[in-house]
């Protein structure tokens, strides 16, 4: 909530100083919104301007996706064929991560498609692999990490931002260097363990009743 409050700080003055027409800051407008969860804002900002550049449309249906509106994400996509924008492999990403609805042959259409334009696109093969596993699709989804791994294809390692007291800290999957990192693990491994005899304590009183 606190970046969020920020990031409208940053808007206002923005529109304070008539930036808001700017192309790549309108964009960033909408990543950010959308980043912080406001999709609403978000898209009152998309449907606002004449949209002429395909990081604004990506940028608002990868929002969609990422926040589970596939139906919105996936209606503008459409929207965007037919008013003659040219979908990037970013924007292709979004659509993939609504995981097609739950079709495996739409999402393996969308995914060569996005082959095509980028081989060596790591999040669509982790996509891919997903909706083979949802599926219960174990075959699929170990070709897809062995066709990763003998094209060399990397996932880069997510990050997460925590704020506390005004100060900002950045993490990486796996990563130690935080200054507080042993504390921080340390507490994120007695969280689990809670959690862990918390869920074995309901199966047992659900198994007894």
């Amino acid at each position: 909530m606190a970046i969020l409050e920020l990031g409208k700080q940053l808007h206002a003055h923005i529109l304070l100083i008539g930036l808001e027409n700017d192309l790549m800051i309108h964009s960033a407008l909408i990543n950010m919104y959308c980043k912080c969860g406001s999709i609403q804002e978000a898209s009152r900002i998309f449907d606002a301007e004449e949209n002429d550049s395909v990081v604004s449309w990506t940028s608002m249906i990868n929002g969609y996706a990422e926040h589970g509106h596939c139906k919105e994400a996936i209606d503008l996509f459409e929207k965007m064929s037919r008013v003659g924008m040219r979908p990037d492999d970013v924007t292709f990403i979004g659509v993939l991560a609504c995981r097609a609805h739950g079709d495996i042959e739409r999402g393996r259409r969308v995914s060569e498609r996005l082959l095509e334009l980028n081989p060596n696109c790591a999040v669509t093969y982790i996509t891919l692999c997903n909706i083979y596993s949802a599926k219960g699709e174990w075959k699929d989804a170990a070709d897809m990490r062995k066709q990763m791994r003998s094209k060399g294809v990397v996932k880069e390692p997510g990050w997460s931002w925590l704020k506390v007291k005004d100060q900002v800290s950045a993490f990486v999957a796996g990563d130690r260097s935080h200054p507080q990192g042993e504390d921080i693990y340390f507490m994120l491994q007695f969280l689990a363990s809670r959690s862990e005899m918390t869920a074995t304590a309901w199966k047992s009183l659900s198994i007894g009743s």
